[in-house]
């Protein structure tokens, strides 16, 4: 089974390699420094991992497009240890 670091290795082989960041209710492109709106962003494929024996290592992996054109990952925990910050962004991203 693949970790989340070899699915972020994997998918930045593939050309997404930019990282993308929750930043005051909004996505922060790593390349470029663009602020955008969780909705602006167009999210290709995600993925979820789970820890084999601790909920906290719960994650989901987004590889999105930015509206800035950078194609990058974008990682967030799930469960009830996710930071309302990071929750109302991910809640907002399409798709």
């Amino acid at each position: 089974m693949e970790t989340l670091s070899e699915a972020i290795r994997r998918l930045g082989e593939q050309g997404w390699d930019a990282q993308l960041r929750v930043r005051d209710g909004s996505v922060e492109c790593s390349r470029c420094g663009a602020m955008a709106l969780p909705e602006d962003l167009t999210v290709e494929r995600t993925l979820r991992f789970e820890g084999e024996s601790d909920p906290g290592d719960e994650a989901v992996l987004f590889a999105a497009t930015a509206p800035c054109g950078h194609r990058g990952t974008l990682t967030a925990t799930y469960g009830p240890e996710v930071p309302p910050d990071e929750s109302e962004v991910i809640a907002r991203l399409p798709g």
